[in-house]
């Protein structure tokens, strides 16, 4: 598309105009704000018109999150499942699963996961906008982008070992983990194609399809995982082909429900469009990786990120909607949501500490280490529940840019060298973390970043509007204030809480369990040995992280245009987005496959020990199928999400959990598959919530959202790409 400086809004509810509108965001950025809706909320003048906004938006965010954090839970269950039935084949299969699952795979799902995130920006405008045709295109151009990282990833998962031997883990925990990175290589493509796929789904709101298919594969992730692992004794190469597979049963499964015309014209078929405006969907996605990559904290992560996709889903949908007021209300109702979550979580981890790591350890001194971490632990989880809310906002209004600069200030060039330099120079471990919380109660916090609080705000990016018809009242109308009495402040409070709990409560259910795939595959590999313990937590939090974070951020540029399209009536545009995605993340997964083939080797150069570095090496490797389920989930999700379809994610997803586990325990221990039972039954759990969720979206229920593939997902995909980056980065 040729570069203007118009400064036009992404989507026009003038279906003439809809082409050209749709690209101008991924060569443009806008400065105007636009006219406010008629359907938008009035001012809140009193504490009863707070509650009542309040109790509205709440149902409306826990209708998406609750399914979106179930689906999360479920997705990240299938490699926890698998490191626990590791832990049970031996301690160095223990250490190696949860060595890749924590270094390698980590590092590539949060990778995978901020790239697709681009998605959550174009899909939610587009939905919003009513321009549903566009999600397809978008959701193949994030596939191309995101598979394109996953090849480059690749060399992450082959030198894992190495790497992990770098970095100063033992030699055997980086060879077993090395091991098992090269055998997770499979997952790296299928993040490259799930996170494009949930963003896809997740702006037309359909997170109930995802949450039904990442339940499912959690479930058979679970059971496969005991068969392989421990019943058949496969060991690490059981986790990594059940984890493997059920990444990918993720992936078709959702591919199934899109291609059944569920999404009505959010899915038209195949488009070369997907190969238009690349550039621009990579600078996006990118923005989106890196703004999300690095705020993965486990299980209690998944609630705030199942939020984080439930506050764009509404911030778009609104802003897409011209309801300005509403999409500010709907922050203040998801940041104290999000923190009273928090603190729960916190004290619940903390009134725990001595029960909950006998889960994933027998070890004695593993116990008493992770019993002296979990103040600090829970302390960070407080702190930090609330940063993810906000990125969904700029997620929504489409800022991921700007948010991804500040994350890379506040973490590059202040977090790590003083967290290296505190850490290591002046031996402050984490002892001495414990003892200043206990001390002072924790490190204040203060976000002041806030997007939609800002004086000088910014344009959303989708808008039923054209330029001319915007005043100076109108550029000024984000930046008013939206209350003007007590009374009427609680009423619209507890509306708009009703609306953000509405989504949010399924989102944080589908996080927690798609989170607790691999989790629960850790814990079953410190059940195996030590060493699988090591390789599957360094590939989960190194490896499947870093890939899942950035498929993630990639996949969250449909939140944007799916959330806003689906709030303007542009139904057709969500199936288009979300295969726009899956092209762009899968092909960032078939780049990421490199850092799983070569996680060994990356490991050992970043100093983990050999042992660990090559079986984390290993066990990425085998976990390669996950990447390319997380390519077609993260899409899928947004485009499930944008259409506050959260609960169907939210089923899939506990149903993918009970499978995981049931079959982490069967593989891993029972039949004695050790590693390799675990990846492949990680694998199967993310591919069954994949295809399950595919499953949903073909069988027609996305209406209009979902019409089939469709050539114009191949359009624009430059621009698609960049907007996945941008969301990769800021994610």
């Amino acid at each position: 598309m040729e570069e203007n400086n118009n400064n036009q809004p992404l989507l026009s509810s003038r279906e003439d105009n809809q082409n050209n509108h749709l690209e101008t965001l991924l060569s443009t950025t806008s400065n105007h704000s636009f006219t406010a809706d008629a359907d938008d909320i009035q001012p809140i003048n009193t504490v009863r018109d707070f509650y009542k906004e309040f109790k509205v938006e709440s149902k409306k965010l826990w209708f998406l999150a609750g399914p979106a954090i179930f689906t999360s839970i479920c997705q990240y269950s299938l490699g926890a499942i698998t490191q626990v039935f590791a832990g049970h084949v031996s301690t160095i299969a223990l250490a190696a699963v949860s060595v890749e699952n924590s270094v390698i795979a980590g590092f590539s799902f949060g990778i995978m996961l901020g790239m697709g995130s681009a998605l959550e920006t174009l899909c939610g405008q587009a939905f919003g906008a009513g321009q549903h045709d566009m999600l397809g295109i978008y959701m193949q151009r994030s596939w191309v982008i995101l598979n394109s990282t996953g090849v480059i990833l690749c060399f992450l998962y082959i030198f894992a070992s190495k790497l992990l031997k770098l970095i100063g883990q033992t030699t055997e925990i980086s060879e077993a983990a090395g091991l098992f990175a090269v055998w997770m290589i499979p997952q790296l493509f299928a993040y490259a194609m799930n996170f494009p796929i949930a963003k896809f789904l997740q702006a037309q709101s359909k997170m109930m399809v995802m949450a039904i298919i990442s339940a499912v594969a959690l479930v058979f992730h679970t059971f496969f995982s005991w068969l392989l692992i421990l019943k058949l004794d496969w060991g690490m190469a059981g986790a990594a082909v059940v984890l493997n597979v059920s990444w990918w049963f993720i992936v078709v499964a959702q591919l199934a429900y899109i291609f059944s015309g569920t999404c009505g014209r959010a899915w038209s078929g195949f488009s070369s469009k997907a190969f238009q405006n690349l550039w621009g969907f990579v600078r996006l996605s990118l923005a989106s990786a890196v703004m999300l990559c690095m705020n993965i904290l486990g299980w209690t992560v998944m609630v705030a990120l199942g939020i984080n996709a439930a506050i764009s889903v509404r911030v778009s949908n609104e802003l897409g909607a011209a309801h300005p007021r509403t999409a500010k209300f709907s922050l203040v109702v998801a940041v104290i949501s999000s923190f009273i979550i928090g603190l729960v979580l916190s004290i619940i981890l903390i009134a725990s500490r001595n029960e909950y790591p006998t889960l994933f350890s027998d070890d004695s001194d593993v116990e008493t280490l992770v019993k002296k971490l979990t103040p600090v632990l829970a302390t960070c989880i407080l702190i930090n529940n609330i940063q993810p809310v906000l990125s969904g906002v700029a997620i929504g209004a489409g800022w991921q840019a700007a948010v991804a600069y500040v994350n890379i200030v506040c973490y590059y060039v202040f977090g790590v060298p003083l967290g290296l330099l505190m850490g290591y120079k002046l031996d402050m471990g984490a002892s001495v973390a414990e003892d200043r919380i206990r001390k002072w109660g924790g490190p204040d916090s203060k976000e002041d970043n806030d997007p939609l609080m800002e004086k000088e705000n910014k344009q959303p990016l989708l808008s039923p509007y054209g330029e001319d018809e915007l005043t100076h009242q109108n550029k000024h109308l984000l930046s008013r204030p939206f209350t003007a009495g007590a009374r009427l402040l609680f009423t619209e409070f507890k509306t708009e809480f009703n609306k953000l709990w509405y989504l949010a409560a399924p989102a944080i259910f589908t996080a927690i369990c798609q989170y607790s795939l691999g989790a629960i595959t850790q814990v079953f590999a410190g059940h195996v040995s030590t060493l699988a313990l090591a390789a599957v937590s360094v590939e989960n939090s190194v490896i499947s992280g870093f890939s899942f974070g950035i498929m993630l951020g990639m996949g969250s540029a449909l939140e944007t245009l799916c959330g806003q399209a689906y709030g303007a009536g542009q139904y057709d545009m969500l199936g288009i987005y979300m295969q726009r995605s899956w092209l762009i993340l899968n092909g960032t997964a078939v780049i990421l496959c490199f850092f799983y083939i070569f996680a060994e080797q990356l490991l050992k150069l970043i100093g983990q020990t050999p042992e660990i570095s090559e079986s984390a090496g290993l066990f990425s490797v085998w976990m390669i199928p996950q990447l390319f389920a997380y390519a077609l989930n993260f899409p899928i999700a947004k485009f499930l999400q944008a259409q506050s379809k959260i609960m169907v994610m939210a089923v899939i997803s506990a149903v993918a959990l009970v499978f995981h586990v049931f079959f982490s325990w069967l593989v891993m221990l029972k039949l004695g598959w050790g590693m390799a039972g675990a990846a492949v039954v990680l694998n199967l759990s993310w591919w069954f919530i994949v295809v399950a969720q595919l499953a949903y979206i073909f069988s027609g229920s996305c209406g209009r959202a979902w019409s089939g593939f469709s050539w114009k997902a191949f359009q624009n995909l430059w621009g698609f790409v960049k907007l996945s980056f941008a969301s990769a980065i800021m994610l």
